[in-house]
This record gives C-alpha cells, sequence and structure tokens, in this order.
C-alpha cells in the first residue's frame, strides 16, 4: 500500500510540475474562451483616457505622490519600526572528524565560550515600551539590544514568546537615552 501512495504522489508532483512549465511557455493555453474571446475580436480595446488636471488645479501633495500612494503610509508607520540585536554565550563544542589538525581543533577550541549575535526587526505596538518580534531573533538571548528609527538604542527584555506563532513580546523602557 505504500508503494502505491508513494507512487501515486510521485505521479501527482510530476503532473504538476509539467502543468506549471507549460503555463510558463504557452499562457495562451490556459487563457479563459472569454479572454480569448476579447483577443481574437477585430475592435481593439481602447485605452483608458488620460484625466488631465485643469490650468488652476493646485500641484500635488507635499509628500511627491498622489493620495493613494504608498509614500504617506511608509512615512507614518517608519517611526514603529525597530532594528533589534540580540546576542547571547554559548559553548563551543569541540571539532568532529579525524583528520591531521582535528586534534589541535579540540584541544584550542573545545570548552571556550562563544559569542552569538542575531539581526531582526520589529514594530513597537504601544508608546509605553511593548514591541513585537520573531520568537527565533530573541531565543535564548542574553542581551537584547534595540535601535529605534530615529538611531536612539535601549535595551529590552522578553515579556512572553510563543513558539508555534513565532511571536515574541518585548518591553523597552519609555523614555530610551
Amino acid at each position: 500500500m505504500r508503494k502505491l501512495w508513494l507512487l501515486f504522489a510521485q505521479a501527482v508532483t510530476i503532473a504538476l510540475a509539467i502543468v506549471v512549465v507549460l503555463a510558463a511557455w504557452k499562457p495562451q493555453w490556459w487563457a479563459s474562451t472569454r479572454a480569448r474571446e476579447l483577443a481574437a475580436s477585430s475592435s481593439p480595446v481602447a485605452p483608458a483616457p488620460r484625466v488631465l488636471a485643469p490650468a488652476g488645479a493646485p500641484a500635488l501633495p507635499a509628500h511627491g505622490g498622489p493620495s493613494n500612494s504608498f509614500a504617506a503610509a511608509v512615512r507614518r508607520a517608519a517611526p514603529a519600526v525597530v532594528s533589534i540585536t540580540a546576542s547571547k554565550t554559548t559553548l563551543r563544542k569541540p571539532a568532529q572528524g579525524n583528520g591531521p589538525q582535528s586534534w589541535q581543533r579540540d584541544f584550542f577550541a573545545g570548552g571556550r565560550n562563544q559569542t552569538q549575535t542575531g539581526l531582526g526587526s520589529g514594530v513597537l505596538v504601544s508608546a509605553d515600551g511593548y514591541l513585537l518580534t520573531n520568537q527565533h531573533v530573541v531565543d535564548g538571548a542574553d542581551d537584547i539590544e534595540v535601535t529605534l528609527s530615529d538611531g536612539r538604542s535601549a535595551s529590552a527584555r522578553v515579556v512572553g514568546t510563543d513558539a508555534d506563532s513565532d511571536l515574541a513580546l518585548l518591553k523597552i523602557s519609555p523614555t530610551c537615552p
């Protein structure tokens, strides 16, 4: 029964791969009937008319783009984005292997502490210093440093984590230097 299931799974995988390749090379094969009719019609679809502003109309907004631009959203959200540097000290394991220098690696590297540093990002979620980040960024960290968008930095502590959703809640002091 297991061999039959594996054969079925391989056949389905190969069939899906063929469909993806054909869809990339011949997209017209996968177009709907209505799309083919529109493409084959003798009267081409006219482009949408351009709407020009009247001569006395005000210029674009101060941020340089139309009101539906992402620039305003980015400018508004950017101060909430932070950079996180998490470091932890681990015991370095001796190197494995039987090569000519393996005894040297075991002798010189064995039993020493090693500092590991991880980088990540987070988002401030409240004015009193709570921020969200990924749990794997701060997992086992001894020291967590948060750098705000304006360049200020502060140390943080882990308030809670959830490994299933890979989320961690950190707390920094509300008045960082």
